[in-house]
C-alpha cells in the first residue's frame, strides 16, 4: 500500500486540510491518507486549544465521507512528545515500507529542527503541499539535511489562504466559518463553544 501520513494539530481541521489531502492522494496515487493529530508537538509547546478527543472527533466528522481517508490516534494516545520518527516506525509495521509524509510548504522549512530528521527521511518520502504566501526553502533545507531533495515531491496546493490559527481568530471574533470548515465540524465547534475565548 502507498500510505500518506498527514500530521498536525488540526486545531481545528478545515477545508484547506481536506483539499490538501485530496490533492496529495491524487497526485501521489496514494491508497490511503491517515490523519494523525499530534499529542504534544515539540515545536509548539503552547499546545492545542481543543482537547485531543475533540480534535479527533472533528477529524472523524470532516472525513466521514472520504473512503480513502482515516484518522489515527497513535500520537494523542502516546505519552510524551509526538515525534514523527516514532509514528513512522509504528506505521511501517502496520502498513509496510511505502510511506509518504504529507506536510505544508511552511513546515518543510522547520524540518531540520525535527527530532531525528535524517531518520524521518529514511523512513518516508515527503509530499510538500504548496501554501499561498509560503515559499519552501528547499536549497536551505538541503544544506542542513543532505539528500533531502531526493526524498520530496513538491505539489501545488489549494488556493485557500487558510490556517487553523486564523480560523480560531475568526471564531473568537464571532465571524462566520461555514465556508471554511465542513458543516459537521462547524456544528461541533458551535455545540462545544470551542475557540470562543
Amino acid at each position: 500500500m502507498r500510505v500518506g501520513i498527514f500530521g498536525g494539530s488540526f486545531d481545528p481541521i478545515h477545508n484547506g486540510h481536506i483539499a490538501a489531502a485530496r490533492r496529495a492522494q491524487h497526485v501521489a496515487t496514494l491508497d490511503l491518507v491517515v490523519f494523525v493529530p499530534a499529542g504534544i508537538q515539540p515545536l509548539k509547546p503552547q499546545g492545542a486549544q481543543a482537547t485531543p478527543a475533540q480534535r479527533v472527533q472533528m477529524i472523524e466528522l470532516a472525513i466521514a465521507d472520504e473512503a480513502m481517508f482515516c484518522c489515527s490516534t497513535i500520537e494523542v494516545d502516546r505519552a510524551g512528545p509526538s515525534y514523527t520518527i516514532d509514528t513512522l516506525r509504528a506505521f511501517r509495521q502496520q502498513y509496510g515500507n511505502d510511506l509518504f509524509f504529507i506536510l505544508g510548504a511552511d513546515a518543510l522549512n522547520e524540518l531540520p529542527r525535527w527530532h531525528r530528521a535524517t531518520d524521518v527521511l529514511a523512513l518516508a518520502r515527503l509530499i510538500v503541499i504548496g501554501r499561498p504566501g509560503f515559499s519552501p526553502d528547499v536549497r536551505g533545507v538541503e544544506q542542513k539535511l543532505a539528500g533531502m531533495s531526493q526524498r520530496i515531491q513538491l505539489i501545488s496546493g489549494p488556493s485557500l489562504a487558510l490556517s487553523s490559527t486564523k480560523l480560531r481568530q475568526q471564531i473568537a471574533a464571532g465571524d462566520p466559518i461555514a465556508t471554511l470548515v465542513p458543516p459537521a465540524v462547524a456544528a461541533f465547534i458551535a455545540a462545544h463553544a470551542l475557540y470562543c475565548i
